[in-house]
């Protein structure tokens, strides 16, 4: 992962530990566990699509293996 990619994470991370240091429950009128818990539940979504991601080039990477030069991309009917 890029320092660009993880940028956002290590910011998060540091305002975490600057929170953890100063627990003050309210700050700006908002409530810094309901923000906490908004920033981990975007970490967490953005590991889980990281790995489909992955889990995804290596199904296209069986495809290949398997004898398809070109595998088949999804199509998006609007």
């Amino acid at each position: 992962m890029s320092d660009i990619e993880d940028a956002p994470f290590d910011e998060a991370r540091a305002s975490r530990a600057r929170q953890e240091a100063d627990p003050d429950p309210e700050v700006g009128g908002i409530a810094v566990d309901r923000l906490r818990s908004i920033i981990e539940r975007i970490e967490r979504l953005e590991e889980e699509r990281k790995a489909l991601a992955n889990d995804i080039k290596d199904i296209y990477g069986e495809a290949k293996s398997a004898g398809f030069k070109y595998p088949p991309r999804p199509v998006v009917c609007m």
